[in-house]
């Protein structure tokens, strides 16, 4: 987001432009319009807060303005894995999952929680394309539970998010680890609530989970 110091360093240098073009126009600037400079730059953060935490997100805005839809909330989903069991020896079975989306205008942090792990965005945001669906991508660490560490170890990994809109929006894509496993990911039911449990996720979607 845009702090008071850029916005006091944009309009000064607005401010400094527009002063010298008036100046070599031969229209000399008073002092007086310099003084409400503190009262403005401090009006502009506010505005800029509002904006960025729930403006855009209105309607309106989208996309002419905004290009970037807004995906907060919950959205329930599935992994499903390449991981292989070491007591069966056979691929594990689709896992249910919930990624948690903390979205602003300037800001975009992930969680996908599951029974056994949380997973949480390191570094991300939308890839914007000419053709083609909107894509979120980032780096992400996983913390199992203590109980499970033994054969599920903490990892780092990376995904990729396609983003397709229609009646109802479809986040489907892909992942792969430092564990040398991959997978596939997709949610496709969504509520604007946020949970910090995946069983209170499971409840409000009115689903059992795995």
């Amino acid at each position: 987001m845009v702090s008071r110091i850029h916005l006091t360093l944009l309009i000064g240098i607005a401010a400094g432009i527009w002063a010298t073009l008036l100046y070599f126009s031969g229209i000399s600037v008073p002092l007086d319009y310099i003084r409400p400079l503190p009262t403005v730059i401090g009006i502009l953060t506010i505005l800029f807060l509002i904006f960025d935490r729930w403006l855009w997100k209105l309607s309106f805005f989208y996309p002419w303005f905004v290009s970037m839809p807004n995906l907060s909330g919950a959205w329930k989903g599935q992994i499903i894995s390449t991981w292989i069991d070491k007591k069966t020896g056979q691929q594990i079975s689709p896992i249910d999952a919930v990624l948690i989306i903390y979205q602003t205008y300037s800001s975009l942090n992930l969680r996908m929680i599951t029974k056994e792990s949380k997973s949480d965005l390191l570094s991300g945001n939308f890839i914007q394309n000419n053709v083609g669906p909107q894509k979120i991508a980032g780096i992400y660490n996983n913390i199992p539970n203590i109980l499970v560490r033994e054969r599920s170890p903490i990892h780092y990994g990376g995904l990729l998010l396609e983003i397709h809109k229609g009646k109802n929006t479809i986040l489907e894509g892909e992942y792969w680890t430092d564990r040398d496993t991959k997978g596939v990911l997709k949610f496709e039911k969504h509520l604007e609530k946020k949970f910090d449990s995946f069983d209170s996720a499971c409840a409000a979607f009115q689903k059992r989970c795995n």
